[in-house]
Formats: structure tokens, C-alpha cells, sequence
């Protein structure tokens, strides 16, 4: 099976870390999941609130990533599988199939859109595919973004994540929803503190089945009402509520 079909991956720093990491390379010139045997080029699927629809994954790094997109407040959607393209690689005409088309939001709300694999070394003559695809897309503005493997399993990022997706698969209360901002006004600095502005909620009708209050505030950051700082440390009491 030809490794540059089978593969995925994030941009920049990669989506939601906080610094460029050395298991990503740039381009020169610039909820849970559900595992179900589809056929065998699927392993399974990734249940996406972003994307609205289940996304099937190939290898685990695929999943991995969808994980860490799903998490990243400045993602708003990905597909997988794009197109094949042709690339001169070395003099010799290659196709390849980027993994992800993921569209971003910058810092002042406006959409673009990211290409990304995801390879296991960005050395040699990975690393002038790599090169060759990001001209291609260089050419038609789009930016382009290669990150290893090893990146996307980064500790404590990755942990983080699935942690708040496996406890934030829950829907909140609209009456919480409608508290945390009051919460949040307090400026609490931790996971912890925000847990004590929140202690006297109550809910207005019981949640079946009952869910601790820090699920309540993974579900909200999923749905973009607040960041986690999810990069330095294992999730915890004392996890930084990022402004």
C-alpha cells in the first residue's frame, strides 16, 4: 500500500498547540468514536460534531488527527480523501491524494481552508513530495501543511483531547449553557476554579443519566464557549482557562 495515500495530518503548529513543533514541516514558500469494520479500506469511524456526519479513518494517526481537530476551537470543518493531483517530484510526474481539507478561521473570524498529511518522517524523498506538493497548492493559494506521526501522538495534547471528547459527548442543559457565561465573567484562571463559580447550578430538570459538572464544561468547550489549555499538562483542576 503506497504510504502517501494512506495518510493524514494538521497546520501550521498543527491545529490548537501553541507553538511550531519540530514533527511539522511547513511549506517552503510560505466527540468520540465509533468503530465499525466498514470495508477494508475504512477501520472505523470518528462520530464528528463538526463535520455532522460520522468520518471514516483508515490508520490510527487519521484518527488521531480528527480527534485533534475536533478539538481545536479554530477548526470549523474537515473532509478526507481529496482528490488526486499530479506532482513532479525529482523530475518524475507522482499523484498523490492529500488526506484532509480542513477550513479554519484566523483570528479575526475569516474562513481559508488547509491542506494536510500527516507522514511518518519528513525526511528524503518524503520530504521533496512534500516540497513538491506544496507548490502545487502554493500556486492556486491554498496552504499546504505536512506533520509527522509522532507530532499528531504528542502527550499530553492527544490524551487531552480524547479525554474531553469521551466526557463532553453529552448534550448540556440549555440552562447551563445559559449560566457558564456569568461563570466565565468571574475570570476564573483554572478548570477548577470555573468549577467553583458553577457549584451552585442546578439544573432545571434532572439529566438522565446524571453527568459530572466537568463533562458539562468539556460539552461547552467542544461547542466553542470557552478554551482549555490542553498542550503543557494532563488535564486536571488545574488546567488554564485560556482567554
Amino acid at each position: 500500500m503506497n504510504e502517501d495515500n494512506d495518510v493524514a495530518g494538521p497546520e501550521e503548529a498543527s491545529f490548537g498547540t501553541d507553538g511550531p513543533a519540530p514533527g511539522i514541516r511547513p511549506p517552503r514558500k510560505s466527540g468520540g468514536e465509533t468503530t465499525v469494520h466498514r470495508n477494508r479500506n475504512e477501520r472505523g469511524l470518528v462520530a464528528s460534531r463538526k463535520n455532522g456526519i460520522p468520518t471514516p479513518w483508515k490508520r490510527e494517526a487519521e484518527r488521531d488527527l480528527m480527534h485533534l481537530l475536533e478539538c481545536a476551537p479554530e477548526v470549523r470543518s474537515y473532509e478526507g480523501r481529496q482528490d488526486t493531483i499530479a506532482v513532479n517530484v525529482d523530475g518524475e510526474i507522482r499523484e498523490h491524494r492529500v488526506q484532509f481539507k480542513v477550513e479554519v478561521a484566523d483570528a479575526s473570524g475569516r474562513a481559508h481552508t488547509v491542506m494536510v498529511d500527516v507522514f511518518g518522517s519528513l525526511d528524503g524523498a518524503k520530504g521533496r513530495l512534500v516540497d513538491a506538493v506544496a507548490d502545487h497548492y502554493s500556486a492556486r493559494a491554498i496552504h499546504y501543511v505536512a506533520i509527522t506521526e509522532a507530532e499528531v501522538a504528542r502527550q499530553p495534547r492527544l490524551g487531552n483531547a480524547k479525554a474531553i471528547l469521551a466526557g463532553g459527548a453529552v448534550e448540556p442543559p440549555e440552562d447551563f449553557l445559559l449560566a457558564l457565561p456569568a461563570a466565565l465573567a468571574r475570570a476564573p484562571a483554572t478548570l477548577g476554579e470555573l468549577e467553583r463559580a458553577l457549584s451552585d447550578w442546578r439544573p432545571a430538570a434532572p439529566i438522565e443519566p446524571p453527568t459530572p459538572l466537568r463533562n458539562l464544561i468539556y460539552a461547552a468547550a467542544l461547542r466553542g464557549c470557552l478554551r482549555l489549555e490542553l498542550h503543557k499538562e494532563p488535564i486536571s483542576e488545574h488546567t488554564p482557562i485560556l482567554t
